[in-house]
């Protein structure tokens, strides 16, 4: 058994085949999606109920992707300026400032935290954005801009901080 349709580019395949009974596969080419192991009738009921609830099987699943991608962008841009190594030694000076009651290495190291939650809200609003999105290709233009972000970099630097002994 075999069963063909016309394919839009950049529509998954792979959330339209959930909606095909066990067993079927597929292959696209030229515009053209063929499922093997599956009557044409099972084919265009599938696809009825693919095109028909767009939100669900198109959108959805594009939202949700593209959500973990926003999510790493900005975890990555963190990452670039201060890796985790770094950050660790931050805590661990924050922690040593705290019982030392050393308040002005305190406010220094607090001013990373600050940058660090400024780009967590980027996040935070692309995910509101891609809540928002009503069709594939706005879920598909949701970005992030982090040039404000990168302008506010406080340069925190692990030799300054232990420089601040008050």
């Amino acid at each position: 058994m075999m069963a063909f349709t016309p394919w839009t580019p950049g529509v998954s395949v792979s959330h339209f085949l959930a909606l095909l009974p066990d067993g079927c596969s597929a292959s696209l080419a030229e515009g053209t999606l063929t499922i093997d192991g599956c009557t044409q009738q099972e084919l265009d009921t599938a696809l009825v109920t693919f095109t028909t609830d767009t939100e669900t099987h198109q959108v959805m699943p594009v939202r949700e992707m593209r959500r973990k991608a926003l999510v790493k962008s900005v975890a990555d841009f963190v990452e670039t300026r201060y890796p985790s190594h770094l950050r660790e030694m931050f805590t661990m000076l924050m922690l040593e400032a705290a019982i030392n009651s050393q308040a002005n290495r305190i406010a220094y190291i607090a001013s990373l935290l600050s940058w660090i939650k400024e780009a967590a809200a980027l996040s935070i609003a692309a995910e509101a954005d891609l809540d928002a999105a009503a069709d594939l290709q706005q879920v598909r233009d949701v970005t992030i801009d982090f040039s404000q972000v990168a302008a506010s970099d406080p340069a925190v630097t692990v030799k300054m901080a232990l420089m601040i002994t008050n």
